[in-house]
């Protein structure tokens, strides 16, 4: 439709612009019997309308042109331009050259003073934007062009209700209909003012007007509009009006679906027109008279179908009653028959049901003889399950042994060594302390009692003490193996010796900075081996916490308290710094239980993230407490329980560890423990994350606040 209006747009502009730049009759332009010729060969070329005759036309324009130089008229002038816009603007062969020579006849307009005549081409540059799609830009020339004409305050109706009526098609194009019905109305206006209306301007009134209606869907309107336009056309005088009516009524009628009358309506107008244009209406026709047809086939078979509907319901009630009553008639016969099938059974039922009541007493017998029986199985599975209760815990007394020994082995390992290095080098001490005592500083002596009284070290990596030893032996030009020494010793740089006035010329300084390194050592040795006392001290008493509370009865025990003690038996694992320990448990919650129980808990569920993380990875356990319940979440980000073990993981015997590591017993006899205090425990598990939740009821006495419990050291 946006084409159409364009076409129908420029095709106005065109018949429009011609007839109001023409001067074959009226001579705006005073142009004297030359010009004058010329101008009318100009205009004869252009009504032939063939690419020949545009061509002679544009030929005559420039001798228009060159005729207006001689002669210094800016009107002439802009006259030829605007003729050559007008035969590029018709053939559509370069609109950029149109816009060009319509501009320039703007400009040359405006310089004579002929602003209505600047208007129009304002306004022709605006149709040409338009069949380019610019429609910002047109719409700023239409408003100028208004502009112009207002500033005349000459220009004629003709020349506002033109310009109007193209700046309307712009706003249907934009579909800003409201400014569309706005300036609809500024046209009828200047209509109704105009003294003496060409029939054109009022078919052009009449066709804004369909358009407008027709870009709001108003269809109907537009049919009335048309219809009473067309009554009052005399076809014999206004050919060309009344043809273009019915064509666009019957264009109407196709769109509201009453195909006949489009038919109707397009045969008329066909008949009004040439041969060759009533040829180009036959496949509308066509497409109209089948789109009838149809229709009116659908019509008459929707009238056949109603009729056989109709006559086919009939048959169905009359079926509908016969059927009722044969079903009636049957019912009542099968309700007479079955009461007295209902009573013969009824004698039936009375007997079977003495001989069920006597089977029932038997079966009553019998379930009392199995229950006893099952009794005695669930005392017997009760016992092996303690049974294998006790071999569990002796399987994790065995691996907290073999913990152990371990713990014990490496402090007695260091304290071995560090004993044998204090022996081997005591000597060796004394000896340089008698040699350099007489000759050291005041500076070194208390250097040398710092260092003594000290048992200070870095602790730094190996890369870090690589870089600072070769640093130190660039700087102070020394020997790495002496300039490690001096690293140790914190010594590393000029700026370091000057701070303790130690004078690395100085002949003694090389024996009293190996005599300070071995007291150094030696102190660092006797600290280790403190440490690893300590160390095993704790170990021990690990041993004595466990032993003493395996027989334990329950009572209201500290969660807190035993996840410590539990925790110290994996110290190996979190000293490596492979596993990330997090921990969030309150201070005062407390669940009544036996330390052992709840020690078992956490060790099976701790060991089992180790092992799922093969000893590197991150481990979190939280506690809190919620409706008289203690919640503890023990979560790692391990690798998850393989899917097909989910549904079976608290099973006995089932296990994902490999043979001779796990029975696959931990877990079941876990959630045993749990369920013997009342409690439960879940799981989620998946690709990088396995979290176990365990519910236990809260000692009656227990106010927990939350408080964060920091990670202890461990040596």
């Amino acid at each position: 439709m946006f084409l159409f209006l364009i076409i129908l747009l420029t095709a106005t502009f065109n018949s429009t612009f011609a007839s109001t730049t023409s001067s074959t009759n009226s001579n705006p332009h005073n142009l004297d019997p030359q010009g004058l010729a010329i101008l009318e060969k100009y205009d004869s070329c252009y009504a032939i309308g063939t690419m020949a005759a545009f061509n002679q036309a544009i030929i005559y324009a420039q001798k228009l042109l060159n005729y207006a130089k001689t002669k210094q008229d800016n009107n002439i002038m802009a006259l030829a331009y605007a003729k050559i816009g007008l035969i590029y603007d018709t053939i559509n062969d370069d609109l950029d050259q149109a816009i060009y020579y319509y501009q320039k006849s703007y400009e040359l307009y405006q310089l004579a003073d002929n602003l209505p005549r600047a208007g129009i081409m304002q306004s022709c540059v605006a149709v040409i934007l338009t069949k380019q799609g610019k429609y910002s830009q047109a719409e700023k020339h239409y408003q100028k062009a208004l502009a112009i004409y207002q500033e005349a305050k000459k220009a004629e109706p003709k020349h506002w209700f033109f310009t109007y009526r193209r700046y309307i098609s712009l706003a249907i194009v934009m579909h800003n209909l409201a400014q569309a019905r706005k300036l609809l109305q500024k046209t009828e206006e200047i209509f109704r003012q105009w003294p003496h209306p060409p029939a054109s301007a009022a078919q052009e009134l009449l066709l804004t007007k369909v358009e407008l209606l027709k870009a709001e869907g108003k269809f109907q309107e537009c049919i009335q509009l048309l219809e009473s336009r067309n009554k009052n056309i005399d076809s014999q005088k206004e050919y060309s009006a009344k043809t273009t009516t019915l064509k666009q009524l019957s264009e109407l009628y196709a769109k509201v679906n009453n195909y006949r009358k489009a038919y109707d309506t397009l045969l008329k107008a066909s008949e009004m027109v040439a041969i060759g244009l009533k040829n180009s209406h036959t496949r509308e026709l066509n497409a109209y008279r089948a789109q009838w047809e149809a229709e009116r086939k659908e019509e008459i078979i929707k009238t056949q179908k109603l009729e056989i509907e109709t006559q086919k319901n009939k048959l169905l009630l009359v079926t509908a009653v016969g059927i009722i009553t044969i079903l009636l008639l049957l019912t009542l016969a099968y309700a007479l028959y079955q009461r007295k099938k209902h009573q013969k059974q009824l004698s039936q039922q009375n007997h079977e049901l003495k001989r069920l009541n006597q089977e029932l007493a038997e079966a009553l017998a019998e379930l009392q003889e199995n229950k006893e029986e099952l009794l005695s199985s669930l005392i017997t599975i009760q016992k092996q399950q303690e049974t294998i209760i006790e071999t569990q815990k002796i399987a994790a007394i065995a691996s907290l042994s073999a913990n152990i020994a371990h713990e014990l082995n490496t402090p007695l390992g260091v304290i071995l060594s560090a004993s044998q290095q204090l022996q081997a080098g005591q000597e060796q001490i004394y000896e340089s302390l008698f040699t350099l005592l007489s000759i050291l500083s005041p500076a070194e002596i208390k250097f040398l009692q710092h260092i003594a009284l000290s048992s200070e070290s870095q602790n730094k990596n190996i890369k870090q003490e690589r870089e600072d030893t070769r640093e130190c032996a660039q700087e102070l030009n020394l020997p790495l193996s002496f300039a490690r020494k001096l690293v140790s010793l914190n010594l590393g740089s000029q700026q370091a010796l000057d701070e303790h006035q130690l004078d690395k010329n100085s002949p003694h300084f090389e024996s009293f900075i190996n005599l300070v390194y071995n007291i150094a050592s030696k102190n660092i040795a006797l600290k280790n081996i403190i440490l690893s006392i300590n160390q095993t001290r704790k170990v021990i008493e690990l041993i004595n916490w466990f032993v003493q509370n395996r027989k334990e009865e329950a009572s209201s025990i500290n969660l807190k308290k035993v996840l410590e003690n539990t925790l110290s038996q994996f110290d190996a694992f979190f000293k490596s710094e492979k596993v990330e320990l997090s921990l969030k448990i309150p201070d005062t919650i407390e669940v009544k239980a036996s330390s052992t129980d709840i020690a078992f808990i956490f060790t099976q569920l701790i060991q089992n993230s180790i092992f799922a993380m093969q000893g590197e990875g991150k481990l979190s356990i939280k506690v809190r407490a919620e409706d008289r319940q203690a919640i503890i979440i023990v979560e790692d980000n391990g690798p998850g329980i393989a899917p097909n073990l989910q549904d079976k993981i608290f099973q006995p015997f089932v296990t994902n560890k490999s043979e001779g590591q796990g029975i696959g017993m931990g877990l079941y006899i876990t959630q045993k423990i749990i369920e013997t205090l009342d409690g439960t425990i879940s799981f989620e598990s998946r690709e990088g994350k396995t979290s176990f939740t365990i519910v236990l009821p809260l000692a009656p006495t227990t106010y927990p606040s939350e408080t964060k419990l920091e990670i202890p050291e461990r040596a």
